[in-house]
């Protein structure tokens, strides 16, 4: 039995796969990473605390998690690129930037489960 429908040509299809295979591509490459991996299950709960606390527009949860990360760093549980990506966006919720803080936020979380 022969279809009537007509058929997308080869070139399209190929053409699709290769722009679908460099999407995954730059979503899961390692240099696509907006910030840093950090290096303890510690920095990690305050990324999530941190996230919370823009969402909430909260600045005294925001002030918590900047003297635990002050403590944190204190014992060299901090990398100095895990600092700098929260006072990046601890900079912007004292800015009162809520919806850029939050959103950082819950993309550095994002970037740490593409470990």
């Amino acid at each position: 039995m022969i279809s009537d429908r007509p058929r997308a040509p080869r070139w399209l299809l190929t053409g699709l796969a290769g722009v679908l295979f460099l999407a995954v591509v730059v979503v899961w490459w390692p240099g696509c990473r907006e910030y840093p991996l950090v290096t303890s299950s510690q920095s990690m709960e305050l990324i999530k605390l941190l996230h919370v606390g823009c969402n909430m527009k909260d600045i005294v949860l925001v002030k918590t998690v900047e003297s635990r990360l002050q403590t944190l760093e204190g014992n060299g549980g901090v990398s100095p690129p895990e600092r700098k990506a929260f006072d990046k966006i601890v900079g912007l919720a004292h800015s009162s930037l809520w919806s850029e803080a939050e959103r950082a936020a819950l993309q550095f979380a994002r970037d740490q489960v593409r470990r």
